[in-house]
């Protein structure tokens, strides 16, 4: 069980870094299912295997799986997960927690940043996600092979306004000086989904390897929540005030 202190600490940074969560077998056995899957990733579908850096004639060196416990359910069944679940449950207070979305990222050496940016402008069926997101590397990671970093407080500042870069959205650089993740074996950041953060190139010889999780107390069901039907009827009236306001 997590103390009051610890949840206290993510509402006011937006992020956690938690120490040694996960053993290295559990890890071991999470990363011996996803490896052969991302072997054949050119051949998963294209809804579901992304490449974020994909440039004409340029090299891809991101392989971004989403909802990778739908193309293996076995993913659900490992201790990582199980243990997560139990983690989300705890920050969020909640009885009971799902699995709103997750996502493998693969970086292969050379492979460039994942820029700065927010979680919740990915979601727009839900205006505002109730969730907590686990990155779970399964080895250490450092500045050298693409960790994470946080902008502390970004949060509390609301969605910001974000372009778009070759399929992705992306914010400017944060005027603030970055929260460096590195992270050892079995550790886990933890961030919510207003929280600014990117990670770095991998520099590295090696392929940086990341599970991703978003837990919230509804999961998948979240979107057709009553909170959230009022949240999205509200929003597409301001947006048409907002609109009339500005037509000729």
């Amino acid at each position: 069980m997590l103390d009051e202190e610890v949840r206290d600490r993510l509402r006011v940074a937006g992020f956690l870094h938690l120490k040694k969560v996960f053993g290295p077998t559990e890890l071991g056995h999470v990363e011996a299912l996803l490896d052969p899957l991302l072997e054949r990733f050119e051949g998963l579908p294209s809804s579901r295997a992304h490449r974020p850096d994909a440039k004409e004639g340029g090299p891809h060196l991101i392989r971004d799986l989403n909802r990778a416990s739908v193309e293996l359910p076995a993913l659900k069944e490992t201790e990582v997960y199980r243990r997560s679940r139990e983690l989300a449950r705890d920050l969020l207070s909640v009885r009971r927690v799902g699995c709103s979305f997750d996502h493998v990222i693969y970086k292969d050496p050379g492979a460039g940043p994942v820029d700065w940016h927010q979680d919740q402008v990915y979601k727009t069926s839900v205006p505002r996600m109730r969730s907590v997101h686990l990155w779970i590397p399964f080895h250490p990671v450092g500045r050298e092979n693409g960790c994470m970093q946080f902008v502390e407080g970004s949060h509390r500042g609301g969605l910001k306004p974000h372009r778009s870069v070759e399929g992705t959205r992306v914010l400017g650089s944060p005027p603030e000086e970055p929260y460096t993740a590195e992270m050892d074996l079995g550790d886990v950041s933890v961030h919510l989904p207003l929280t600014v953060h990117r990670s770095l190139p991998n520099r590295s010889s090696t392929t940086r390897r990341a599970w991703i999780l978003h837990f919230s107390r509804f999961g998948r069901w979240e979107v057709i929540t009553p909170r959230n039907v009022v949240d999205l009827v509200s929003q597409r009236f301001w947006r048409r005030r907002s609109h009339e306001a500005v037509s000729p």
